[in-house]
């Protein structure tokens, strides 16, 4: 015998104006263009919601967004194609707001998954951090990040696996503890607290330093870790590094 079931589907688009919750009754959720939340808003998404984006589409947060899962219960975000690659939708864009710079919480994220966008987080005009992002998966991303945000972008306790870049620059208070880089090309890139991180499987480069870089463990990559210009007053310590096909590759400095 064959059953019939209903799914639910929510199409998003346009601006959202008002406080609004995204909860799995309403999911999967369908955006479509460019969909802002304004400013003095919040758009909460609840455990359990899957929001998918079509082709050139984003997710502009002039106001805060605030998406909370569970360990049994994570929210995703991903591309709304049937064969996405790394840059199948354009991302989450934090923009600017009346609120005093590093006020507002922008955006905070907990047991979230990010797929298939160009830059899953874009925080080049963030300023109304923390951005937290906790217990979070990013998968085949061109790149999960577009700098840092201020004043502090926090990633802990995540996983960056299958991306073109995992993380790359942001501000002298960008932190990453906690966290797994698996299978990118390139795994983290100029971020200034790295700690207690494992690197492993990157084809290009697992670990490019700026700034305190201690706890972490480097194996199995093609080049382990690579210093360059601008690298200069780092510290390294405590670190492991073992079966890269190079393990520390020094390029040029002026001092």
């Amino acid at each position: 015998t064959l059953s019939n079931f209903a799914y639910s589907q929510t199409e998003i688009s346009g601006g959202i104006y008002s406080n609004t919750l995204w909860s799995p009754t309403g999911s999967p959720y369908i955006v479509s263009g460019k969909v802002t939340v304004f400013e003095g808003v919040e758009l909460s998404i609840a455990p359990g919601t899957l929001v998918k984006f079509n082709a050139d589409a984003s997710l502009e947060i002039r106001g805060k967004l605030t998406a909370k899962g569970t360990v049994t219960d994570s929210i995703e975000f991903t591309s709304n194609l049937n064969s996405p690659g790394w840059n199948s939708w354009i991302g989450i864009i934090a923009n600017g707001t009346n609120l005093p710079q590093g006020v507002g919480d922008q955006i905070t994220m907990e047991y979230c998954i990010g797929k298939h966008a160009l830059y899953f987080v874009d925080l080049d005009y963030g300023v109304h951090g923390p951005y937290i992002f906790k217990h979070c998966y990013f998968g085949n991303n061109f790149q999960v990040n577009r700098d840092g945000g201020y004043p502090v972008a926090v990633f802990d306790h995540c996983t960056f696996e299958d991306n073109r870049l995992g993380l790359d620059w942001g501000g002298d208070d960008f932190r990453v503890s906690h966290c797994n880089f698996i299978n990118n090309v390139n795994g983290l890139n100029g971020v200034a607290i790295v700690d207690t991180c494992y690197f492993s499987g990157n084809t290009g480069i697992a670990l490019s330093p700026y700034g305190a870089t201690s706890g972490c463990t480097i194996e199995n990559n093609n080049i382990g870790v690579s210093c360059y210009f601008g690298s200069t007053n780092n510290t390294f310590v405590n670190n492991v590094i073992t079966n890269n096909q190079i393990g520390v590759e020094i390029l040029s400095y002026f001092n």
